[in-house]
């Protein structure tokens, strides 16, 4: 299938802080959102909304994109909210959901049928939710994966996974992360190949996310090895990183 080019909503600002109407992206987006941080924090005095709104979209690429909703003070919003009756030909890829609190979901999902791609996705929430899925809420990664099997006949986020990812700025709005997690578990998209502050993305197992973050231990050898010797004795200390 095509995919329109005429809306590409690819972060210009390093962050956009979701808080009622600024936070949501709208309706019927045709084409490849990319590249964005999308936040809703408490302690706003305007109304909370989820940061990631999209309904009734159709051919459209949402990939490469995290949000984070971290609002004690409501429940059963989400991270990201996709779909609607209207909703086909849809991916969501390479993204980053995450809720702070254990009643709100990472991710909402409404398609209006079978003729979507969901994978190489990290979800993330401490509590009692996890994902919904139409009217039906998960609790575990496990479930989701497994509703999701059951109400399509597909076994769909099977490359996904499951964990919190820790992000730099204590400030809880920068939500670049190095966690290991995001690390190559990513899939190649022909229209993204860079990162939201320029970074190549790598081109056969990018990081998933808005930021191509670095390993850690790029520039450290897996394993350090030392030998000492002492009076015809050898003894080798191996440390793994």
């Amino acid at each position: 299938m095509g995919y329109h080019t005429d809306y590409n909503y690819e972060g210009e600002t390093p962050y956009v802080i979701g808080a009622g109407a600024a936070g949501e992206i709208g309706w019927g987006i045709e084409g490849v959102i990319a590249n964005n941080m999308f936040v809703t924090e408490s302690g706003t005095n305007q109304t909370i909304y989820t940061p990631v709104n999209i309904m009734n979209t159709e051919k459209m690429k949402y990939v490469y994109n995290t949000s984070k909703i971290n609002v004690a003070t409501a429940s059963n919003i989400s991270a990201a909210t996709i779909g609607g009756s209207g909703a086909t030909d849809v991916y969501i890829l390479n993204n980053i959901f995450v809720s702070m609190t254990e009643n709100n979901y990472a991710l909402n999902f409404i398609p209006s049928n079978n003729e979507y791609v969901i994978d190489h996705n990290l979800y993330y929430s401490p509590g009692a939710v996890l994902n919904r899925y139409m009217n039906n809420q998960t609790t575990t990664f496990d479930a989701w994966k497994t509703l999701l099997h059951t109400e399509t006949g597909v076994h769909r986020d099977t490359n996904s996974v499951f964990g919190m990812p820790v992000f730099l700025d204590i400030t809880e709005v920068d939500l670049r992360t190095l966690s290991l997690i995001i690390q190559d578990a990513g899939t190649p998209i022909p229209e993204v190949t860079t990162d939201m502050f320029g970074t190549v993305r790598d081109t056969e197992s990018p990081c998933i996310g808005a930021y191509e973050s670095a390993p850690l231990y790029n520039n450290l050898a897996k394993d350090y090895v030392e030998t000492h010797s002492l009076e015809g004795f050898t003894d080798t200390l191996i440390v793994t990183l």
